[in-house]
């Protein structure tokens, strides 16, 4: 196999490990740049290696001692700093001063220095020779007590374990050599080559005008090497002073990259080889997949060598990633009962239907995205209702059978709606809480959920409370990759005021924080793909009296807008909303420019870039349509096999018009390709226009590059 035939086979490998990175840089990176913390599940969950760290002299840590953080770091740096600054006045009974690392004019380093992080200090640059990604040290260099790793996560450790010396501390604060630590992680790789030459020591460096997708493909590369080796190959532009070893990115200043001819490359070709001990890496081709094709070299070959090659980039016809969604089923009434006419609980018949076309005409998809409002109406839609626990947990266990059906893996994205949330609010045989209610929205902390197919969340990612009213646990915000593809859930607060029985959104200052804290963290460059899956809208597009409009739901546009603001390959999935499409998939997608105003298009578009060019995004929406779909008429959208039963009442025989089988019901197909995305609205039912053959136009949206 040639070299480069090699390095695209195998373009997709890293794509999904790479993905779980969360980014830390600042938007415009300085000339060296740090790279994002090491997912729980890279080499940072192996078994360290403790090594004895050079004896030195001891320090006698008193008030005089300043802590010292870099002026440039993330708030979980800052407030580890701050919180070991206040450790050390309270244990000295004298306020120790704390401060970052600039230095101008006539300020000068303090004689006495606690320096956390990586400091412009030389101590703190001393302190990292010889450390790999995940390794961290706590040394005595002079005067100074230094604590330091490449790794954030590391080095929150590393605080941590000082913090404990000083508050296990008999009289006088004092660090000896036997303090010392060094802790070093392993690692699947020795190290990583170019041919028979290791990259220890070199530099990536990308030109000074580049494009963001170039500043995150830096990164990417940097974090693939850490990752596997754990070395750290700092960021550079192309204005920094030269050095003998370079990776050169695109058209870098660099003679190296200079003497590639651009042009005779092509649109779509690439080149990667050695010019002395600069490596270059040139193409036209600044798609997402063409450095992270380089990335995956290093994730594919077992002896870690990176080879040189040149050819032409393919963007694959295959999808990378589908899913399906589905939401507002609202099973309801005598359907959330074993004790009906069926003498079993009902879940939608045109769900099941949907699942069986589905695995018909496409097969399995990635992922199964559900949208919210799933139960409802038991037994008012704007009153709590005394659904028994017991009933939910076996409901919960058949929707998770249900919509596993259509997923590869069972993986399945769970989002709560308003009506969710009610239902159990006034039980009182809940085994685990206080009052026996519990949170009839739970599909991740029960026994059965999104856990069996996406994994255990780690706390970093997810965002959770106990509710006012239950007393039990609530998901409303989480982070998930797969396939590459982020996937966000958000929901909202169960015990706001107009969640659910005014049928509003919801949500609060600190979930909105955490959004936006996320999508920064994971996004910095506005170039990843995101999938935010949320019950609510912000703008919904729909046909009344022949006329096709936007209308504005609410006042969720007014900050989402702004937490969504950049982020060009986001897509808000949402549901709530009962609208119908026909003939064209596009009337479900709203795109929303600069000002973050939606843009109305004619219904007629089959390619977005007859309506928004991607670098003109800001965001976009997605509807994923509708399973209940009582729009309008009742009589005339649901079928004859009504359900019968309690319905949350004393006597049986209540029956209602939704419990039967809907007529109508539609759902969004979509598959993420390397440089597109495609949705297709999916109809199914009897009812004319919206039938099961009468088939929408799919719509193509063109990803930022």
């Amino acid at each position: 196999m040639t070299s480069y035939t090699k390095i695209l086979s195998i373009i997709l490998a890293l794509i999904f490990s790479l993905s779980l990175w969360t980014a830390c840089s600042p938007a415009d990176p300085p000339a060296e740049s740090t790279p994002e913390e090491t997912p729980a599940s890279s080499s940072s969950e192996s078994i360290p290696e403790e090594t004895p760290a050079p004896k030195k002299d001891s320090l006698l840590i008193t008030a005089d001692y300043v802590v010292v953080r870099p002026s440039l770091c993330s708030d979980d740096v800052q407030t580890a700093a701050i919180d070991l600054r206040n450790l050390l006045s309270d244990v000295t009974g004298k306020n120790v001063s704390i401060k970052e690392d600039t230095v101008y004019g006539d300020m000068k380093p303090a004689e006495y220095e606690i320096l956390v992080g990586q400091t412009t200090r030389e101590e703190s640059l001393n302190a990292l020779s010889g450390l790999k990604y995940d390794d961290y040290t706590v040394s005595i260099e002079g005067k100074k007590l230094v604590i330091n790793s490449y790794n954030e996560n590391k080095l929150l450790e590393a605080v941590d374990y000082v913090k404990a010396l000083i508050e296990n501390a008999k009289g006088d604060i004092t660090f000896t050599h036997d303090d010392q630590k060094t802790v070093k992680a392993e690692y699947p790789l020795d190290d990583v080559k170019f041919g028979d030459t290791s990259l220890t020591g070199y530099s990536i460096v990308i030109p000074v005008r580049n494009s963001s997708i170039i500043k995150a493909q830096a990164q990417k590369l940097q974090k693939a090497i850490c990752t596997y080796s754990g070395e750290f190959l700092p960021i550079k532009l192309d204005s920094a002073e030269e050095e003998s070893k370079e990776i050169l990115l695109c058209n870098t200043n660099r003679a190296a990259s200079e003497a590639i001819d651009a042009d005779a490359l092509g649109t779509n070709g690439y080149v990667i080889k050695s010019d002395g001990d600069k490596i270059v890496v040139k193409t036209n081709d600044l798609t997402f997949s063409f450095v992270k094709t380089l990335s995956s070299i290093i994730a594919d070959a077992e002896d870690g060598v990176i080879e040189s090659g040149e050819g032409t980039h393919v963007v694959s016809d295959q999808p990378t990633f589908t899913t399906f969604c589905f939401t507002d089923v609202h099973n309801n009434f005598a359907m959330l009962e074993p004790t009906n006419n069926f003498g079993d609980y009902i879940v939608r018949k045109n769900v099941d239907a949907m699942i069986d076309h589905m695995l018909a005409t496409e097969g399995p998809v990635d992922m199964v995205m559900v949208g919210g409002d799933l139960m409802s109406d038991y037994p008012n839609w704007n009153k709590s209702g005394n659904w028994p626990y017991k009933y939910f947990v076996e409901y919960r266990a058949l929707l998770i059978k249900t919509f596993s059906r259509l997923s590869k893996d069972g993986k399945i994205s769970f989002c709560g709606g308003n009506h969710d949330y009610g239902q159990g609010e006034l039980a009182t045989d809940c085994p685990y809480t206080e009052k026996g209610n519990y949170n009839s929205s739970d599909f991740y902390f029960g026994e059965v959920g999104m856990k069996q197919g996406l994994g255990e969340l780690p706390e970093n990612e997810m965002f959770w409370k106990i509710g006012e009213h239950t007393g039990d646990k609530y998901l409303l915000g989480y982070h998930y990759v797969v396939n590459g593809i982020h996937i966000i859930g958000f929901a909202p607060d169960p015990d706001h005021e107009d969640v659910w029985s005014v049928q509003s959104a919801g949500f609060t200052d600190e979930g909105i924080e955490w959004l936006d804290n996320k999508l920064d963290e994971i996004d910095p460059y506005g170039t990843e793909i995101i999938f935010v899956n949320c019950h609510f809208p912000m703008h919904v597009m729909y046909e009344k009296d022949d006329t096709f409009t936007i209308t504005k739901f609410g006042g969720i546009v007014d900050y989402l807008a702004k937490v969504f603001e950049g982020h060009q390959n986001l897509f808000h999935f949402y549901g709530h909303w009962e609208a119908l499409y026909h003939d064209y998939s596009s009337k479900a997608v709203i795109h929303y420019n600069k000002t973050n105003q939606p843009t109305l298009i004619d219904g007629n578009e089959t390619d977005s870039t007859q309506v928004m060019p991607a670098a003109s995004r800001s965001f976009n929406t997605v509807n994923m349509g509708h399973f209940r779909s009582s729009y309008n008429s009742f009589p005339r959208r649901f079928g004859l096999d009504r359900v019968i039963g309690y319905g949350g009442y004393s006597s049986y025989g209540y029956t209602h018009g939704s419990t039967a089988t809907p007529r109508c019901g539609q759902g969004m197909y979509v598959q993420v390709y390397e440089d597109r995305i495609v949705f297709t609205m999916k109809n199914i039912g009897d009812l004319k226009g919206f039938a099961t053959e009468d088939l929408l136009e799919p719509y193509t949206v063109w990803l930022y590059k």
